[in-house]
């Protein structure tokens, strides 16, 4: 199932997508991409961006599934708490179990 939502901030707004599926009768949640802007420095980016991953995540285990997936230009420095996933669609695929 896609899923496509807005989140607002007081320095900017942005589209995820996400599908919700199931793999080895397990439900993973995957972050398909992220679209917009915020108006803040690196640092403080850094933190919003962590801050509204948390919540999606909280969506996500409360919904059921027991794992996020990711691909994209995010690193492991950004999200310590992703490990690398193979294979992913791409080679920047990341994971975390929920």
């Amino acid at each position: 199932m896609k899923i496509q939502f807005a989140v607002r901030l007081p320095e900017g707004a942005g589209l995820v997508t996400m599908e919700v599926y199931e793999e080895d009768e397990r439900m993973i949640c995957a972050i398909d991409q992220i679209d917009g802007w915020l108006n803040l420095r690196p640092k403080a980016w850094l933190s919003a961006m962590r801050a509204e991953l948390t919540k999606i995540e909280g969506i996500a285990k409360s919904a059921g599934c027991v794992e996020m997936r990711m691909a994209g230009r995010f690193s492991k420095r950004m999200l310590p708490d992703y490990e690398p996933y193979e294979p992913a669609l791409s080679d920047n695929g990341l994971r975390k179990v929920l």
